[in-house]
């Protein structure tokens, strides 16, 4: 597997944004697949490079096997602390932490209550 030249952004002087984003490699750590695919898709739609990963196991071979610009860290991943993932990366490259909540499931009995809402 070839790896990929690092290519810093700088202002372009011609061309587009598309094609600097392009340039751009994306990885994402995220132990919930949907939330991988729909990263991946809007982030390739927008013509970045992106890797996907469960956990910080992949996430290093990623970062063996070609650079980084930016890590998009799930803090809630399912057996690790994003925070401790975090301390360990330092700052090779650019982190944004997020964190998303499992989807409600339905209370029994039909509706669930809307916030600000009793009963």
């Amino acid at each position: 597997m070839l790896a990929e030249q690092n290519t810093r952004y700088e202002e372009p002087s011609k061309g587009t944004v598309e094609q600097a984003a392009a340039a751009k490699h994306i990885l994402v750590v995220d132990d919930d697949p949907e939330i991988r695919e729909m990263l991946t898709n809007y982030l390739e739609s927008e013509n970045f490079k992106v890797s996907a990963v469960a956990d910080s196991r992949a996430m290093s071979r990623v970062f063996n096997e070609r650079p980084v610009d930016l890590v998009l860290l799930d803090m809630r991943l399912a057996d690790e602390d994003g925070f401790e993932i975090m301390r360990q990366l330092g700052s090779p490259a650019g982190i944004a932490a997020h964190h998303h909540h499992h989807r409600p499931q339905a209370r029994r009995g039909g509706s669930r209550r809307r916030p600000g809402t009793r009963g």
